[in-house]
């Protein structure tokens, strides 16, 4: 006997754990290596909604009979024996139309006893509205498939049911007004009436079949998902759910936003008297006919700086406009009003800055074309002025990158607990974009990938400004050409080509991968504007 006990022990202890690992399963990935250190109770935020959410779905569909017909048993007998017309099969419109005149009753009296499925719509909406927001494996994203699929039908029934009033409500008013009249009934029309009433009742019916179908053909399912759901442990709810970006539980994406961009527009805030200024030192310089080499030095210091100060206020504008940096990557966007308003607000600070500095740099106020043209024809004296110039500041970018790389090791072995081993392998697999991994949550990356975007700015405007410049010499010389403005012979173009050439050829040998990657739950796409 003993022996059987302990035989029944284990078994019923294995069945359970089965049962608890396949639930957490169903909902989320192998979360055993994740760190679980946090003070997570039942009723924090968003577990204690889901699971009122989870337990609200197990009851509709546990308490769900099927409906007979589009109407609830009404307790005036008149109207029973009334209805009972609507649920013949089979009947012609003629013997219809009698039987209705028979029955001394308004056909408008059977509308509040037309069964209304809104209950369900709602509490099956509310599920669907929530559920977006937590991680979704295939067997869950199954369910949620067939649950908008039974909101469609609702939908259905309920846009039918609204055509059978409107129809009732005609009929009944030709009734009513031929009755009051004491006229002999127009059965032409009536029937007219009555065959588009029929139609619209015979819709609805069918579609409230088709609801009865998708309920009961789901129900044992969804049963099931939600007993599961209570199964699952409390840390792994949080981390299903996202919970560590719901409002209230210390957001360290929107804190990491919030810093990143405050650090950036104090940067920004002077920009466009820092190109003001490098304007007019330029302008000054030309007026008092300095050394040429001077003035060729400040015209590559002047072009560097517009680029790089141009490329910083596009990247931000494009990162931030409509907070869609933000809203593609994070969860519950829409109870984290302030950030989404701080970054709109902040987005239209940064874009009133760009259009001054803009107006210093480009046509009609000063023309950059001109300062990249005198670049151009300074190349037989002073070329490998501009050479060493972007050769320094390659240089620079490639330190940089090397210590943001560096950086971001340090950050998944410092969040993850990991080694730097495995850290390298898994950045290695992050800038490939193999975002499975059982050491990380959805949360994790774009924290990661958000972080690698703000550490990675001031390489990554380096580069840009350099790959610009190049650019801009490029369209420049070729616009020269095209208009003859400069009178080039052959062997003069082929000699500032050549030039230009070697300029693009330093930067492929020095353009290094950025360690910024980009994570939106689905896509990796690296920015590399310069392969484009």
């Amino acid at each position: 006997p003993m022996k059987f006990l302990f035989k029944n022990y284990y078994c019923s202890t294995f069945i359970f754990l089965g049962t608890f690992i396949a639930s957490t399963k169903t909902f989320y990935k192998d979360t055993s290596k994740i760190s679980k250190n946090l003070d997570i109770m039942s009723f924090t935020e968003p577990m204690s909604s889901m699971d009122k959410l989870f337990e609200n779905l197990s009851q509709i569909f546990a308490n769900f009979n099927s409906y007979k017909h589009i109407f609830n048993e009404p307790e005036n007998e008149n109207i029973s024996k009334f209805l009972v017309i609507f649920n013949k099969l089979n009947v012609d419109d003629g013997t219809f139309i009698d039987e209705i005149l028979s029955c001394d009753i308004k056909l408008l009296d059977i509308v509040k006893y037309i069964i209304c499925l809104d209950e369900y719509l709602n509490s099956i909406h509310q599920f669907l509205s929530e559920v977006k927001n937590i991680y979704q494996t295939n067997e869950f994203k199954k369910i949620i498939s067939n649950l908008y699929k039974i909101v469609d039908v609702i939908k259905q029934y309920k846009e039918s049911i609204n055509k059978f009033k409107y129809s009732l409500t005609n009929l009944d008013a030709k009734l009513q007004n031929q009755k009051k009249k004491k006229t002999s009934p127009n059965r032409t029309y009536i029937l007219k009436l009555s065959k588009i009433m029929i139609l619209k009742f015979s819709l609805s019916q069918d579609l409230l079949s088709i609801f009865n179908g998708k309920m009961i053909e789901n129900q044992e399912e969804i049963i099931k998902i939600c007993e599961k759901w209570k199964l699952v442990s409390i840390n792994d709810k949080f981390y299903i759910c996202h919970g560590d970006e719901y409002p209230g539980n210390g957001d360290f994406i929107e804190t990491k936003i919030f810093i990143s961009t405050q650090k950036q527009l104090n940067c920004f805030q002077n920009y466009d008297l820092k190109i003001r200024k490098l304007f007019n030192n330029y302008v000054k310089e030309m007026c008092e006919e300095g050394s040429e080499l001077s003035e060729i030095e400040l015209n590559i210091k002047l072009l560097y700086k517009f680029e790089n100060i141009k490329y910083q206020l596009d990247e931000f504008v494009r990162s931030y406009e409509d907070a869609n940096f933000y809203k593609k990557r994070v969860y519950y966007t829409e109870k984290k009003v302030w950030i989404l308003k701080y970054l709109e607000s902040k987005c239209n600070k940064v874009k009133q800055i760009r259009e001054k500095v803009l107006k210093i740099g480009l046509t009609p106020n000063s023309n950059t074309e001109i300062y990249y043209k005198h670049l151009i024809f300074s190349f037989e004296k002073y070329f490998e002025i501009l050479e060493n110039f972007l050769i320094q500041k390659l240089n620079k970018f490639e330190k940089l990158n090397e210590e943001e790389y560096k950086q971001m090791i340090d950050t998944l072995v410092n969040w993850l607990n990991v080694s730097e081993e495995d850290a390298r392998q898994m950045f290695a697999d992050l800038k490939e974009g193999k975002f499975e991994c059982e050491w990380y949550r959805s949360s994790d990356l774009k924290y990661c990938s958000i972080l690698s975007k703000s550490i990675t700015d001031k390489s990554t405007s380096i580069l840009n400004a350099c790959i610009s410049m190049v650019m801009n010499l490029d369209s420049c010389l070729e616009s020269l050409i095209t208009k003859n403005e400069g009178s080039f012979n052959t062997n003069e173009i082929d000699y500032y080509r050549s030039k230009i050439f070697k300029l693009h050829e330093i930067i492929l040998l020095k353009q290094k991968p950025s360690a910024y990657f980009y994570y939106n739950d689905q896509s990796n796409i690296e920015n590399d504007s310069y392969k484009e």
